[in-house]
C-alpha cells in the first residue's frame, strides 16, 4: 500500500491501531519516544519504505494508539539499524533479569534448610 493511501485511510475510518491493523500492512510498535508529548510509533511498511507514525495517546475503548497523522515520515536505514539496535540492547537486558529471576528463584528454594530435631 502506498503511504499516502494509508493515511487517507486512517483520516478517514480513524487514526488509530485498530484501523491501522484493518488495512493489512505489516508494521510493529515502537513504545519509546525522546521528543514531548510523543508516546511512540507505529513503524509501517509501505511500497515507498518504512514509515514512522507517532502515537500521541493510548486509549482501549477508541482504538489503541492514536496517531497523529501529520507526524509521518518515511525513515532511512540508519533509523532503522538505530530501531534495531535499541531493541536488541533492550532484550539483552530482558534476558539477563530474567536470568537474575531464575537464579532468585531456584536460591530461595534450596536455600530452606529443614530443622533439626531438638532433643528434650
Amino acid at each position: 500500500m502506498k503511504k499516502e493511501e494509508l493515511l487517507l485511510i486512517l483520516k478517514e475510518d480513524g487514526a488509530n491501531e485498530a484501523v491501522l491493523a484493518d488495512t493489512g500492512c505489516d508494521y510493529t510498535i515502537r513504545n519509546e519516544s525522546t521528543i514531548p508529548g510523543i508516546i511512540g510509533y507505529a513503524i509501517i511498511m509501505v511500497e515507498e519504505g518504512v514509515l514512522s507514525l507517532p502515537y500521541i495517546a493510548v486509549l482501549p475503548e477508541d482504538g489503541y494508539e492514536q496517531f497523529l497523522l501529520d507526524g509521518a515520515e518515511l525513515i532511512d536505514l540508519d533509523e532503522i539499524s538505530s530501531i534495531i539496535t535499541d531493541a536488541e540492547y533492550m532484550l539483552k537486558t530482558l534476558k539477563e533479569f530474567h536470568t537474575k529471576l531464575l537464579k532468585q528463584k531456584t536460591h530461595s528454594k534450596t536455600d530452606i534448610r529443614p530443622r533439626k530435631k531438638v532433643a528434650q
